[in-house]
């Protein structure tokens, strides 16, 4: 079964495009002048009756002999302008009302559900946004992409929330165990390093080159992907980096027969296939694979301080007295700076090149960006770009989960942990919680997501508000759907238990973090 939204074409046409790719049968809607048309189409091997239409939905019943029940199916088209959206929303709202069965929609709402969901241009508004959600959840419907795999941040909180003498599986690893291993916590295995430290270099670095206007030298940033990382990783390379490293040829050699003895076998269509053994990669998932990981990258580092010891690259100061940065290594993610000049891009090409050759690691330059100094002049950054092969940027977006730069937008550049904190009580919502079950989810999950963004970041006092907003809605209301009365303001209930329930006033618990980090930084 295909529909297809907005089709700009007569019936007819339509009709003759349909069958043209396979589908006999079919539903068409006819346009409005050269505006929307829908059409439904689908293969004789199922049994589908119009319930009804109109110029913006087809809904029909569907019969399928692999299936017992009959169910029901809608392909909606939302109205791309913004006087109509209240009646799409409407429309929708009547149809999921009639519903008896199970119920799928598909098609194109012309609306998105959290502002990560769009890429560019101007910031969607948070009301248009919310009456779309709210719309869905009175139909009871549910975002399919909301199954997608969990992020490293979430595991992180999820990690930080549970007792760390606690095992999350049958394997028997505790939750101790996983705080200091895996791609969202490797700064832990470098003594006195933190993740925190390569985005607060990052951040001031790029800053500066933003705002260097003027002078002779010219730098550049260039931020690399690596294409399939840790399956890239020669054995032969890694024993070499470790003896190398000084480790002792029997612990060398207990590592290499870990990872060399892997093997493994393809299922299909529930048969396995046959036993074969790679020469190559590193096991994601292991906890061995990311310390393993670090110590190939140590060959990249050597030959990036082996080239600035022989005058060959320099880094970028963030200050005058400030040390030069040449390179932000953290696992696979990695920014080199260095002269935006010819000489400076053939020493960094050529590094690479001899890194690939000997780690089997390899750049993908296609999905690498480089971003300029502010006075550097276009036939430089031609020239480079012919060189290098990498797209120019004028923001390198996010790093470690962060932005690279904020400015003025600071609300725009956060508006995601509003959106992450509605999706994670979204997924909540279907399960009936206690109001001291209530207590724990905001207090080990909901309050733990801005966390990692504001030890590095002063949020907007109105930020922080709106985000305290959401806690309590949620902490008020008494079932879905069901708003609930606030029975008192929300700052009370930031009091200590004596007084309130111990929740965390958003803003002072941001001002409390940067403190933290700052005498971290006088002390070190």
């Amino acid at each position: 079964m295909v529909i297809i939204v907005e089709t700009k074409i007569d019936e007819k046409r339509m009709e003759k495009i349909r069958r043209r790719c396979g589908f006999v049968i079919g539903i068409d809607v006819r346009v409005e002048g050269s505006r929307g048309g829908i059409c439904l189409a689908w293969k004789e091997e199922i049994t589908v009756s119009l319930k009804n239409f109109s110029k913006s939905h087809i809904d029909v019943m569907i019969n399928e002999d692999s299936v017992n029940e009959e169910w029901e199916f809608m392909g909606f088209y939302g109205s791309p302008y913004v006087s109509n959206k209240s009646a799409s929303w409407n429309l929708l709202r009547i149809l999921g009302q009639e519903q008896n069965h199970p119920w799928l929609v598909s098609g194109d709402f012309n609306e998105i559900m959290y502002s990560f969901e769009k890429s560019g241009g101007q910031p969607r508004e948070e009301k248009k946004m919310e009456a779309f959600r709210e719309v869905l959840e009175e139909c009871q419907l549910m975002d399919v992409a909301l199954l997608a795999t969990y992020t490293a941040e979430e595991v992180y909180s999820t990690l930080k929330g549970m007792g760390p003498i606690k095992a999350p599986d049958y394997d028997g690893f505790l939750a101790l165990f996983f705080r200091g291993s895996g791609t969202f916590a490797k700064s832990a295995f470098v003594s006195g390093r933190l993740i925190s430290d390569n985005v607060l270099l990052a951040y001031e670095i790029l800053h500066t080159l933003r705002q260097k206007r003027t002078g002779k030298k010219r730098f550049m940033a260039v931020k690399l992907d690596m294409s399939k990382a840790y399956d890239r990783v020669e054995w032969g390379f890694l024993n070499k980096v470790m003896l190398w490293m000084g480790f002792a040829k029997e612990c060398v050699a207990l590592i290499m027969r870990c990872i060399s003895t892997v093997s493994y076998a393809v299922n299909v269509n529930g048969r396995r296939g046959n036993v074969f053994k790679p020469n190559r990669g590193l096991h994601q998932g292991d906890p061995l694979s990311p310390f393993l990981f670090l110590i190939c990258s140590e060959g990249f580092s050597s030959l990036i301080r082996l080239a600035k010891r022989e005058g060959l690259l320099k880094g970028v100061k963030a200050s005058r007295r400030g040390p030069e940065i040449s390179y932000l290594l953290f696992a696979d993610d990695c920014i080199l700076f260095g002269d935006a000049t010819n000489r400076g891009e053939m020493v960094l090409k050529e590094i690479l090149k001899e890194y690939e050759r000997s780690s089997g690691q390899c750049v993908n330059f296609n999905k690498s960006t480089i971003f300029y100094g502010s006075n550097t002049t276009e036939g430089d950054k031609e020239e480079i770009l012919t060189l290098l092969g990498v797209r120019c940027s004028t923001n390198l977006e996010k790093y470690l989960g962060l932005p690279n730069m904020v400015g003025r937008w600071k609300k725009e550049s956060f508006q995601n942990l509003k959106d992450r904190v509605n999706l994670r009580i979204e997924r909540w919502s279907t399960r009936l919680l206690s109001q001291g079950g209530k207590e724990v989810f905001i207090k080990s999950v909901l309050q733990a997501i801005p966390t990692y963004v504001m030890s590095r970041f002063l949020l907007q006092k109105s930020l922080c508000g709106e985000l305290e907003n959401i806690f309590a809605k949620f902490w008020w209301q008494k079932g879905q759907r069901k708003k609930g009365i606030h029975w008192c303001q929300w700052k009370y209930m930031c009091c200590p238990k004596e007084e309130g329930m111990g929740f965390k006033n958003m803003f002072r618990f941001n001002i409390s973090l940067l403190a933290k980090q700052g005498w971290r930084i006088i002390n070190n």
